[in-house]
């Protein structure tokens, strides 16, 4: 009898063991499903965005040549931008002199836009990101300077 019970506990304490350890993982999956991010789902945003502004030959990679824009700056308007044609980045968001310029960021789990602007004129710069295959790539640039 005294086997029995002592088999019994270590049966419920196994099955609790299990259960919780399943709930807990299905918890973390649900909350990843909710806040749109899964760990297996590629790089971190702000991971890439870091390389992205320090390391030139990297950031010509994530770049999607022919790159659509829309520029019209004095000395150039272009509606699309060659490899060969780029000119790196060298300002990353959180530089931006927001003295001057606003500043908004906008984030969905495949999308990112930076916006820098001046209101009330024609200085408006456009930047979007998305993650395509796991990997974040700059897909389309707009900068107006009149």
């Amino acid at each position: 009898m005294k086997n029995r019970i002592s088999l019994l506990a270590i049966i419920i304490v196994s099955c609790i063991f299990l259960f919780g350890c399943k709930t807990k993982q299905g918890q973390e999956n649900r909350k990843s499903k909710i806040e749109g991010t899964s760990k297996s789902k590629g790089e971190n945003f702000d991971t890439f965005y870091s390389k992205f502004m320090s390391d030139i030959k990297f950031q010509k990679s994530r770049v999607m040549f022919p790159l659509k824009c829309d520029i019209s700056e004095p000395e150039r308007n272009l509606k699309s931008i060659e490899e060969q044609q780029w000119v790196p980045m060298k300002v990353p968001i959180d530089q931006v002199d927001r003295n001057v310029y606003k500043v908004k960021v906008t984030k969905t789990p495949n999308i990112v836009t930076h916006r820098i602007y001046i209101e009330n004129s024609d200085t408006d710069i456009l930047l979007k990101y998305k993650q395509i295959k796991g990997k974040w790539y700059l897909i389309y640039y707009k900068s107006i300077f009149l």
